[in-house]
């Protein structure tokens, strides 16, 4: 008799520099991107497909150029803009729940999923209440993280804040607790020979309260602008 032993490995449960070269090996080899890969470093399916952008690169895991920088063949992609997750219960009870705005997106989802777009775009604003509102905020959050899980990991999800966010005037507390829900609040992203910008345009408008993060996207924005010239001289 032949009996089969199926053992599990957690990453997880390895010191912090040895998932950081596994990781960095995966991503060499342009394998980390790919579905059930990256969910191995994280401790939720949630987790896995909210956080797929790198503030510390401004890219997109699995949309690089090395990956996506040639056109192919002809590609959609869809966009869903301001879920504003309890504005219905907070215009008609006050209170703080979801479940109008939730129903709303999953159905919405079940779409996305029959359609197979190349990647979606989730503008916000993600929620009605805003980082000032503490724990309502944050339930509503965690509500529209949990609801996104749903979309296949197959499609990348292309997060862009609005101001209830990050806030009217994003701070550098506000821009943090942000990136560790959703990942980077402004970077590129390639699909099929296109160079996609994601901008934090509440840093725009209002920088006041977290000047040096503004400095640093003008910074990089401009470097992309100047990038993108270069180019487009290559390919005349």
């Amino acid at each position: 008799m032949c009996a089969t032993i199926r053992q599990t490995f957690d990453l997880l449960k390895l010191p912090a520099l040895d998932r950081a070269q596994i990781r960095h090996y995966l991503h060499r080899q342009q394998r980390l991107h790919s579905p059930g890969v990256y969910r191995l470093f994280c401790a939720s399916a949630i987790e896995a497909r909210a956080r797929r952008s790198d503030p510390s690169t401004g890219e997109f895991l699995g949309l690089t150029r090395s990956l996506q920088g040639h056109w192919d063949k002809d590609f959609f992609f869809l966009q869903l803009s301001a879920p504003r997750f309890g504005a219905a219960e907070a215009a008609s009870e006050g209170g703080i729940g979801v479940t109008a705005e939730e129903d709303r997106l999953k159905e919405m989802l079940s779409g996305v999923n029959k359609l197979r777009p190349r990647f979606l775009v989730m503008v916000g604003d993600l929620t009605h209440s805003t980082p000032s509102d503490g724990a309502v905020f944050n339930t509503q959050v965690e509500a529209v993280r949990k609801a996104m899980a749903r979309v296949s990991d197959t499609i990348p999800v292309v997060y862009c804040p609005g101001v209830r966010d990050v806030g009217a005037v994003p701070t550098p507390e506000t821009l943090r607790a942000y990136r560790s829900r959703f990942g980077a609040d402004y970077f590129g992203f390639w699909y099929g020979g296109m160079r996609g910008i994601v901008i934090n345009s509440s840093l725009l408008i209002s920088p006041s309260g977290a000047p040096e993060e503004a400095a640093r996207q003008e910074t990089w924005l401009t470097e992309e602008i100047e990038q993108s010239k270069l180019l487009s001289l290559i390919h005349i």
